[in-house]
């Protein structure tokens, strides 16, 4: 037992106290080829070398540090100023403890010009004074596509940043944030710009009468919170700095952020960047990193697959993301594209049969705008007549009600076969057998 204490303590204070004689593990510290941290010997080499803070990095593997204690990157002297790229990878169980210092998280301060994008912390204890975060104590660069789900502790303190000077962008905190004054789910202090971000974690204030203090922003300075929210359940901060408070049930609807105009995987109507997601079973949006990728190529917009006149295809779409995109919201989701562009002017009928789900069926025009929509409600099939103009591309959606997948056919056809409104079986004209399946769908 003596022997493990023993090696325990040494390797601790090696990390601590020692500079790692390894380098990195690749590049050259520029933005076209970053240095590569793919160890904690490479963290621990960035952490001791103040003359490289203002190269780039990438972080090429997830980082367990199992609950050793880390100092913040950069100091009272010098700020990081270069770029670092998390990658899509996870720096978690680290301690960070300067109860007396200030401007305490992962990166001391985040200097002008730097960028921060696509890392994740979890389960970091982060203890300071005054200005505390998880990513940063301050934060005069750029923070985007991030999270944080930490434990932060200051006088100060944000789930994020503690005083925020420039820019946080398309990143949420479901971190616990405890402190006295100027304690924000997000940002103690505001000072910069914050959009489409959220907070969906703790707050514990440590006085009976606090200064400044909310659930997304503690103080709104000279900065601007835009198409950001926090969730007043889980808080229980009723006001913030900035933002929009919503319970957790509206938090949780993904037509909260898609009428707030955040870039969502499978839409574009937002931008093309899909930088948000809704994770499978529902919940709150996470970034489209924390994912993988889907199996199906063409269930984003941009990956639509071609069609054309008298064409059929049949196909699945198990494995599909995306959220529900119609006009009049109709609940459907995960979905497949296609793409007709057709060679002359003129009517075409088109035709998904799904068999094995309760499909939809909407027609889009190249930037995301809703054209025509048809679902299943009579018989096994959706039609929509489409009029369409030659060279025009349109983009053909599939979806499930309520996220069902299942397989299908998809036919476009020249003519308008459904002619009449209410043919329901299609032989053009509206009869007897018409009105039959009308009853049966209307009894079942």
């Amino acid at each position: 037992m003596k022997k493990l204490l023993a090696t325990v303590f040494v390797l601790t204070v090696s990390l601590s106290s020692f500079t790692f004689a390894a380098t990195y593990g690749g590049g050259d510290g520029t933005l076209e080829a970053p240095y590569r941290i793919g160890s904690l010997a490479h963290w621990q080499t960035l952490m001791n070398t103040p003359e490289d803070w203002g190269s780039s990095f990438i972080l090429t593997t997830d980082l367990n540090w199992d609950g050793l204690t880390l100092t913040p990157l950069g100091n009272n002297s010098a700020s990081f100023t270069g770029n670092f790229n998390g990658n899509g990878h996870t720096i978690r169980n680290a301690v960070i403890y300067q109860p007396d210092n200030d401007s305490v998280g992962l990166f001391h301060s985040i200097g002008w010009g730097a960028q921060i994008m696509n890392l994740g912390l979890e389960n970091i204890s982060i203890t300071g004074n005054n200005g505390v975060g998880s990513f940063a104590g301050i934060n005069n660069g750029t923070l985007k596509a991030c999270y944080a789900k930490c434990t932060v502790n200051g006088f100060s303190a944000g789930g994020l940043v503690g005083f925020n000077f420039s820019s946080i962008i398309s990143c949420y905190s479901k971190s616990s944030v405890r402190g006295t004054d100027n304690v924000g789910g997000l940002v103690s202090s505001n000072s910069g710009r914050i959009a489409s971000c959220y907070f969906n974690g703790t707050i514990l204030i440590l006085t009976d009468y606090p200064n400044f203090c909310g659930g997304l922003v503690g103080q709104e300075m000279s900065g601007g919170t835009e198409n950001s929210f926090w969730d007043i359940q889980t808080s229980g901060q009723m006001k913030s700095g900035g933002g929009t408070g919503l319970p957790t049930a509206t938090m949780q609807n993904p037509e909260t952020y898609l009428r707030a105009y955040w870039d969502f995987k499978g839409e574009i109507a937002n931008g093309t960047e899909d930088i948000w997601t809704m994770p499978e079973g529902g919940g709150y949006p996470i970034l489209s990193w924390q994912v993988q990728a889907a199996s199906l190529a063409n269930d984003e917009m941009a990956g639509a697959i071609p069609i054309h006149a008298g064409e059929s295809r049949t196909a699945s779409s198990a494995g599909a993301t995306g959220l529900d995109l119609t006009a009049h919201g109709y609940n459907d989701s995960k979905d497949i594209w296609y793409v007709f562009t057709p060679a002359t002017d003129g009517t075409f009928t088109i035709t998904v049969f799904d068999s094995s789900f309760d499909a939809t069926l909407g027609v889009f025009d190249a930037i995301g705008r809703e054209v025509v929509f048809n679902d299943d409600f009579f018989g096994e099939k959706s039609v929509v007549i489409l009029k369409a103009k030659a060279g025009k591309p349109y983009y053909l959606r599939i979806a499930g009600h309520d996220g069902q997948t299942g397989s299908f056919t998809l036919a476009v056809d020249e003519g308008a076969i459904q002619a009449i409104q209410g043919d329901l079986n299609y032989d053009g004209c509206v009869n007897l057998p018409d009105l039959a399946i009308f009853a049966a769908n209307w009894l079942s």
